[in-house]
């Protein structure tokens, strides 16, 4: 009984140790509070998969909050891998449908040996006037 209490003892300490956590601060002052990331771009989100013969299938969608007054986006996806110290751009896509939802979807050739993250950019447009330009990275990680 000992043994099996101090094991899960031990998988449990594991399992909070190995999740992902996440910090937010507020900011103080006059208007203290939670704010926003971002304010015209609702989501970005991404994903890249690899099969066995290095076809990475990629696909990334970027969105406008439904309390922005902005009536389009562009999504701009980098595949980047890290060689030499830095990254580098290898392939860039990108779709601006003239609307408040943008998606890509591709396939591409990699090669082993390095690793590779996607850099996403969502720019939120009100006509041709840039209201808001966010980012974020997706990392993949080392293909060997």
């Amino acid at each position: 009984m000992k043994k099996r209490t101090r094991l899960f003892g031990m998988l449990l300490t594991v399992c909070i140790l190995m999740s992902n956590v996440t910090t937010v601060f507020a900011a103080g002052g006059e208007n203290a509070g939670i704010m926003p990331h971002w304010t015209d771009v609702s989501t970005i989100s991404s994903r890249m998969e690899v099969d066995k013969w290095g076809i990475a299938t990629i696909s990334a969608s970027g969105q406008s909050s439904i309390t922005s007054s902005a009536d389009s986006v562009e999504l701009i996806v980098d595949l980047q891998r890290y060689k030499d110290g830095k990254w580098e751009t290898i392939k860039t896509w990108s779709d601006k449908p003239e609307a408040t939802f943008a998606a890509v979807y591709e396939r591409y050739a990699i090669a082993k040996g390095y690793s590779y993250r996607l850099y996403l950019t969502v720019k939120a447009y009100q006509g041709n006037k840039l209201l808001e330009t966010a980012t974020d990275i997706y990392s993949y990680g080392a293909y060997n």
